[in-house]
């Protein structure tokens, strides 16, 4: 069975590039406007890069003001009466954990953070399918955190996940 697709939400939270709305390549993201150069819609065109590959570029005191360039809809309404309330300097200089924070408790309601905890909490790698396993696995514990912190938590939680022959290399090579 492959993978599931990720979200764009997901996509874009992890790549640091903001969250709902995604990467529209428009505006203030280097951007000519439009869908971007890529057939996901996460390019910037013209540059050949990705929303992901810019933001990792970004210095860490410009990652909020970038990320949120890329916002459109819903999501820059929401940013744009954040940095209404607050000032538009401060909500810049917000760190990209809070930012985070915010957008998750904006735009993924609890009910739907529960179920990705208990998907996390029960994921087991189907076949031999290691890719697809892995992403998915950090795709929930992106936005389920308090079920695998600390790291050795994370680990502990992933190789608990692996196939049985897998997961005996993995335990007897510690």
């Amino acid at each position: 069975m492959p993978p599931k697709q990720m979200s764009k939400f997901m996509a874009n939270m992890n790549s640091g590039a903001g969250g709902p709305g995604g990467a529209s390549g428009s505006g203030g993201a280097g951007g000519s406007g439009g869908t971007g150069g890529n057939a996901d819609g996460t390019g910037v065109r013209g540059t050949g890069l990705t929303i992901p590959e810019l933001t990792s570029e970004c210095k860490e005191k410009d990652r909020v003001k970038f990320a949120m360039a890329t916002l459109h809809g819903r999501a820059l309404t929401w940013w744009n009466k954040r940095t209404k309330a607050m000032g538009i300097e401060a909500a810049n200089n917000t760190p990209w954990s809070e930012v985070k924070k915010w957008m998750t408790e904006e735009f993924c309601p609890r009910s739907v953070i529960q179920r990705m905890e208990q998907e996390l909490y029960n994921l087991r790698m189907k076949g031999m399918d290691i890719d697809g396993y892995t992403n998915r696995f950090h795709e929930l514990a992106l936005l389920c955190p308090r079920i695998v912190e600390p790291e050795a938590v994370k680990v502990e939680q992933y190789i608990r996940g692996l196939a049985k022959s897998i997961r005996g290399d993995v335990t007897s090579s510690q």
